[in-house]
């Protein structure tokens, strides 16, 4: 962003200079730091799911219940891969899911399996 904005964050180092003070330069880096969080955050939503930003379940979790239904000893990485999303937005759901009490973790993570709650 600085480079960018080159002639501009020059001029707010002379005019800091020239006045004596930083109070120039201070508001130019934050006018900076500012835009660049604004852009980060536009640019970050475009990578979340849908249903974490409107907080409205998609069916993916319910994709991630089958799943295990279908192999109970499935890892996350699996999962994700058969997604085609990420290990962390796995991760995500299936906190989702054990907090919801819909499904629960039997045994370690190397050892261990999956287990789905039943409904009834």
């Amino acid at each position: 962003m600085i480079k960018e904005n080159q002639k501009r964050y020059y001029q707010a180092l002379e005019d800091s200079g020239s006045m004596g003070e930083s109070t120039p330069f201070i508001e130019f880096m934050l006018e900076v730091i500012s835009k660049s969080l604004k852009d980060y955050i536009s640019q970050s939503k475009k990578n979340v799911p849908k249903d974490v930003l409107k907080n409205v379940p998609l069916k993916r979790v319910d994709e991630v219940v089958n799943i295990i239904k279908k192999d109970k000893n499935i890892t996350i990485s699996q999962i994700a891969d058969l997604l085609s999303v990420s290990d962390k937005t796995v991760k995500r759901d299936i906190a989702k899911l054990k907090n919801e009490k819909k499904i629960v973790r039997v045994g370690g993570l190397k050892g261990g399996y999956w287990e789905v709650i039943d409904e009834n």
